[in-house]
């Protein structure tokens, strides 16, 4: 499903919060195109650096100027999970956070 990532919501403050919000509209989305007879499992992942939520690179120097970023530095990952049950009004929803530690990366390696 492609929805919409609003990375400016007040959510963007409490990540593990947005991760699951983001992947309960995923779950909603997929409910309301067709799939009421069946459990939707939904996911979304951020990462977040220096207490700032990373999107989707825009385009490719945006991506260079992210992993260049991550490089040698510490980040978390959180992966929202929401599970939709058939008959269910809202998904159960829940997040993940994974502390990563990203060696440092070359020009090259970037590249």
């Amino acid at each position: 499903m492609d929805t919409p990532e609003d990375l400016g919501s007040p959510l963007a403050a409490i990540p593990v919060q947005l991760a699951a919000s983001i992947a309960a509209e995923k779950a909603v989305a997929a409910r309301e195109a067709g799939a009421v007879e069946h459990l939707v499992l939904a996911l979304d992942t951020i990462v977040v650096l220096d207490e700032e939520v990373l999107g989707k690179p825009v385009d490719l120097d945006d991506a260079y100027r992210m992993l260049h970023a991550l490089s040698g530095r510490t980040h978390h990952v959180i992966t929202g999970v929401a599970l939709l049950e058939p008959g269910a009004d809202a998904p159960r929803t829940f997040a993940v956070t994974t502390r990563v530690e990203m060696r440092g990366l070359s020009d090259d390696d970037i590249a």
